[in-house]
């Protein structure tokens, strides 16, 4: 496919990217606790200004979604990018590569969302980096691998500050909202595990029983008191009292197909996911949508249709009053989140689409998809 939007990308940025080429099952027995380690440093890039504050732009609200269009077109990895998410602040944005074969393209980036610029390419996993996540106050990123580590970064210099080894391969990992602690969801044997990871002591506690196989996406609600998990194999949405996991899952929504990620709206009040509904008899999904629901109740108010595959990954806009999904139709479709119509298409990445963000201040969406390219998109 001719792929004709513009590539910008700064000459650090290119020479750092050459450089790499190349139901429920019981709780099992807690694994012994970790002591933080503190690995190497990776080499940081050559000394670049600190990351500016997002460009001034309009806010991404339902009246001017249709005119959102790439401001830069940025080949990210090598490999897939799993996950995009901005920092608290919007001043940086976190990327975390792997998942093909042609490239051992493991590296997790951040990259100032302001120019598009590359600031640091942090080095050290050695498989898929499936989940990367910002401390509430921005100073930490954490990222988990296939590598079955749990990796803490420092963002103001580019250095790991921590590691973690982990039972299992992880796939999410979410702060506490007091950034003491983290939430990981852990691969072992048929279950998917939560545990906890205390960042002080570096101990790692749980291993509660959470989802069948394993634990794609994990949640934390604006005021940090409810966590939700999501189950791929098992098709639920399960909601918890953070902090205390033990207790087991509050509540559980089902789902009609696999899902993709889940996300919290910004007042809390409800969760949403994208999925497949409906497949051909070989498994190839010819309908995907995303869907809400109302914490409270789990009652689902709207669903959103249109997609013609899987929407993988699913973002709420700042304001609520979008829902982004990203859909395996190499689209990003954008709905109204109060009636779930859908406001426009977004096209320009080659491949299906593996997730999408908007910034804090709503000025900006961010994606990335198979094709290892990672596009930032504002209104024109």
């Amino acid at each position: 496919m001719r792929y004709a939007l513009p590539i910008i990308l700064t000459v650090a940025a290119t020479a750092a990217l050459a450089c790499q080429v190349g139901g429920l099952a019981p709780t099992p027995t807690a694994i012994p606790s970790p002591a933080p380690t503190v690995a190497s440093s990776p080499t940081p890039l050559p000394t670049v200004p600190p990351p500016t504050a997002t460009p001034s732009a309009p806010v991404i609200d339902a009246l001017n979604a249709a005119g959102l269009a790439p401001r830069y077109v940025i080949p990210a990895s090598l490999n897939d990018v799993k996950r995009v998410t901005f920092s608290p602040d919007g001043r940086l944005l976190a990327t975390a590569s792997g998942g093909n074969s042609l490239s051992s393209d493991y590296a997790v980036r951040l990259w100032n969302p302001a120019d598009g610029t590359l600031v640091f390419t942090l080095e050290g996993h050695a498989g898929i980096v499936w989940d990367v996540a910002f401390a509430p106050d921005g100073r930490w990123l954490a990222s988990v691998s296939d590598d079955k580590t749990l990796r803490v970064w420092d963002t103001r210099a580019g250095v790991l500050a921590q590691v973690a080894h982990l039972p299992g391969p992880a796939n999410s990992v979410v702060f506490s909202r007091d950034g003491t602690r983290l939430v990981v969801g852990v691969a072992l044997g048929k279950d998917g595990l939560l545990y906890n990871y205390d960042l002080a002591s570096g101990t790692l506690s749980g291993g509660f029983a959470a989802h069948a196989y394993s634990v794609p996406s994990l949640a934390l609600s604006p005021d940090g008191g409810t966590l939700v998990s999501l189950g791929t194999v098992d098709r639920t949405i399960k909601v918890w009292i953070a902090g205390t996991l033990e207790a087991g899952p509050l509540k559980t929504f089902s789902l009609g197909g696999q899902g993709g990620n889940v996300v919290f709206s910004p007042d809390g009040g409800l969760v949403a996911t994208g999925l497949c509904v409906k497949s051909t008899p070989s498994f190839t999904c010819t309908q995907g949508e995303a869907w809400l629901w109302r914490v409270a109740d789990g009652v689902r108010p709207v669903d959103m249709q249109g997609a013609t595959g899987k929407v993988q990954a699913v973002a709420i806009s700042p304001n609520g009053q979008l829902v982004a999904g990203g859909a395996e139709d190499q689209t990003i479709w954008i709905w109204r989140l109060a009636d779930g119509q859908p406001v426009t298409r977004l096209t320009g990445h080659r491949t299906f689409l593996e997730s999408v963000a908007f910034s804090p201040d709503g000025r900006l969406l961010a994606s990335s998809s198979t094709d290892g390219m990672l596009i930032i998109w504002a209104v024109r």
